[in-house]
């Protein structure tokens, strides 16, 4: 047989071959896809997705997956890490190893919150997978949401400044909550400074030094009184400046910062 009747043959059987080859090639990916061989080469992927948010003292529920079918169980392992949620506080630590079992592509973890009594908003903490026996990681970091239960109260001061003589012998400054009470006292930090030059000085102007006020539970408003010092120097108008901090058991409101102007009297 010469070239040329080889090359006639071929051309003639040519649609036979190739639906052969086509048929071969469906029959291996259905084959493949029961047994976890990827005809196209694909990696094999583990990964975590996000959780559903839930509301403190529920629980979070992370879905872990395998991009295929195996023959064999799959190990991966799991562990949490803080975001805005405390582990202790708004949630508990969890970490180990999950078996997704042969034949099976997902399993799940679930990671307990934690009920509070503190209006402290919605927190977010993080599950990370690492070292699956089998396969690459694909997304290997999710996220879960913790809803509060109790009012979001808001602290801040009633006003951002006010007036006073020295001759008063006494200041006061309050904070409030906006947004409800609070089931638990509210307990807020500041510091002193002051914005003019020349400012008010502790002792000689006023008696007072960096520490907290304190709205008790049930309550919306609280307040601090302190001496103002009456000398007999004559000397310009002074201030008096406070700033809160991160308050306990409530958020932050916008107004953080309250200025007296300490008038003198000579």
């Amino acid at each position: 047989m010469n070239i040329v009747n080889i090359v006639n043959r071929l051309i003639k059987f040519f649609p036979l071959i190739f639906l052969l080859a086509v048929g071969c090639a469906e029959n291996l990916s259905e084959i493949s896809g029961n047994f976890g061989v990827n005809p196209l080469f694909q990696p094999l992927t583990v990964s975590v997705t996000d959780a559903t948010l839930v509301t403190e003292g529920g629980t979070l529920v992370f879905a872990i997956s395998i991009s295929e079918k195996l023959e064999s169980d799959l190990q991966v392992s799991y562990t949490t890490s803080n975001g805005t949620a405390i582990a202790g506080v708004d949630y508990t630590t969890t970490s180990g190893d999950l078996i997704i079992p042969a034949g099976e592509t997902n399993g799940t973890v679930s990671v307990p919150t934690i009920e509070n009594t503190t209006g402290d908003g919605t927190r977010n903490l993080s599950l990370t997978i690492s070292n699956p026996s089998q396969g690459a990681l694909g997304q290997a970091t999710a996220s879960g949401e913790i809803s509060d239960n109790e009012p979001s109260v808001v602290v801040d001061f009633t006003t951002t400044g006010q007036t006073i003589n020295e001759v008063n012998g006494t200041a006061t400054v309050t904070i409030r909550l906006t947004g409800g009470v609070s089931p638990v006292d509210v307990t807020v930090p500041y510091t002193l400074s002051g914005s003019a030059n020349p400012t008010a000085v502790a002792p000689a102007d006023y008696t007072l030094a960096d520490g907290t006020i304190t709205i008790p539970a049930g309550q919306v408003l609280g307040t601090l009184t302190f001496p103002i010092i009456d000398d007999a120097l004559t000397e310009i108008n002074e201030t008096i400046v406070f700033t809160l901090g991160t308050p306990i058991n409530a958020l932050l409101g916008p107004n953080t910062v309250h200025s007296i102007l300490l008038l003198s009297n000579e």
